[in-house]
């Protein structure tokens, strides 16, 4: 009888180790495959993490070619002015009577004013109409004006005034076409190469590049819009410095 028990807690013993060691095998086998599902996720982490980087260096590198685009087409403004100037203060020197100068300078300064008109209707459409109204009542005191040196020096102006722009950051007021109707909007202005605006009833969109035009477009993304959000509050409290992520209009 001894012998019977003894026998029967041995093979308790021997299935319950065995019913252990398929318990311990069975959850080994679900820890491999967590691992193993763990490691699936961190490689695909890895890989959209180098294709984000990847986009943003491309991103980067398109828009640091748009900046020095713009900026290399506000300097070539500026040198034509200063030949423009040059021209102006010979002229000035020159005597009452010599025709000849007065007609050089003002075909001087009616190529750069066409240059600088030119720049403008494919520039960033900041107030694009106040600033070609600018260029054009300059234009047409050409047969009024009683001096061309004087005329220069305010060609010279708005020429400064286009490189200002290029520097600057903030929040304006602008009436834009949007959905074929005019409305007035909330506009930030990032240098001369973001244009990002919110409307009334707190819409937000861009100015996206289209060949040599400009389209206005609403952004449908909520994570764009918080982060446009964001970029304009910070500019309300004259914030202007900082990280930001905002959605690339010269990368759609």
């Amino acid at each position: 009888m001894k012998a019977l028990s003894f026998l029967l807690l041995s093979l308790w013993a021997s299935l319950a180790g065995a019913a252990n060691l398929e318990l311990m095998a069975k959850r080994l086998a679900t820890l491999r495959a967590e691992v193993d599902d763990l490691q699936q996720r961190l490689e695909q982490a890895k890989n959209e993490r180098r294709q984000k980087l990847d986009a943003l260096g491309a991103q980067i590198t398109q828009l640091q070619a748009e900046k020095q685009r713009q900026q290399l087409a506000v300097e070539k403004l500026k040198a034509e002015l200063v030949s423009l100037g040059q021209n102006a203060e010979s002229t000035s020197e020159a005597a009452p009577s010599e025709e000849a100068p007065e007609e050089a300078l003002a075909d001087v300064l009616r190529r750069s004013l066409a240059k600088l008109r030119e720049y403008t209707q494919s520039s960033l459409p900041f107030k694009r109409e106040e600033r070609l109204r600018a260029i054009e009542d300059l234009a047409e005191r050409f047969d009024t004006a009683a001096s061309l040196p004087k005329l220069a020096n305010q060609a010279w102006a708005l020429v400064e005034d286009e490189l200002r722009l290029t520097r600057e950051n903030g929040l304006y007021r602008q009436t834009l076409n949007l959905e074929g109707d005019e409305a007035l909007v909330e506009v930030a202005k990032l240098g001369m190469v973001f244009l990002y605006f919110r409307t009334p009833d707190d819409r937000y969109g861009m100015a996206t590049p289209n060949g040599s035009t400009w389209r206005y477009g609403l952004l449908s993304d909520r994570e764009d819009q918080e982060r446009l959000a964001r970029l304009m509050e910070s500019l309300r409290k004259q914030i202007r410095q900082g990280y930001f992520e905002l959605p690339n209009p010269y990368y759609r």
